[in-house]
């Protein structure tokens, strides 16, 4: 499994068997380097990445930085196509909520994730910058975990 925050401070996270532990990236610069990362963490043909759906323009944001982070989140999609990912796309709403009750601004509400994944990976350096990435993993894991209960009680 791949979690990916898409911003330009955004990461991406996911499980590095041959080195045993959980892997945390900053967002590559470049589409190739974002394609190469995808490629050395896809370990298989079934690899999911779960991903940050995001909206579209929010009125009051500044048109420019919207568009530029569109780019970014295209870029790491297409990324993960081309490393042959499947795409599970997640609103930050629904990746949130399975974390509990947060604060409703911003940096109240980002400060409360970091720590929330500090508790849970007290063997990584979270910081603001991977926090959401690890969070979007954390849902990738607990979706995982109900799609295959799910499958156990179909048999």
């Amino acid at each position: 499994m791949i979690a990916i925050d898409p911003g330009a401070t955004g990461a991406i996270v996911w499980d590095d068997r041959e080195n045993g532990g959980l892997r945390v990236e900053k967002m590559p610069e470049t589409q190739k380097d974002v394609a190469d990362m995808l490629l050395e963490a896809r370990h298989d043909g079934n690899m999911v990445c779960y991903i940050e759906k995001t909206g579209g323009y929010m009125p009051g944001n500044s048109g420019p930085a919207a568009v530029k982070f569109a780019k970014l989140c295209e870029r790491a999609e297409m990324a993960a196509v081309c490393a042959g990912v499947s795409l599970d796309r997640v609103p930050p709403q629904k990746w949130m909520k399975s974390l509990g009750a947060l604060p409703k601004e911003k940096k109240d509400r980002k400060n409360a994730i970091k720590a929330a994944m500090q508790l849970r990976f007290p063997n990584i350096k979270v910081t603001l910058w991977n926090a959401d990435a690890l969070a979007i993993y954390c849902y990738g894991i607990e979706e995982f975990n109900k799609r295959r209960s799910d499958r156990q009680k179909e048999e």
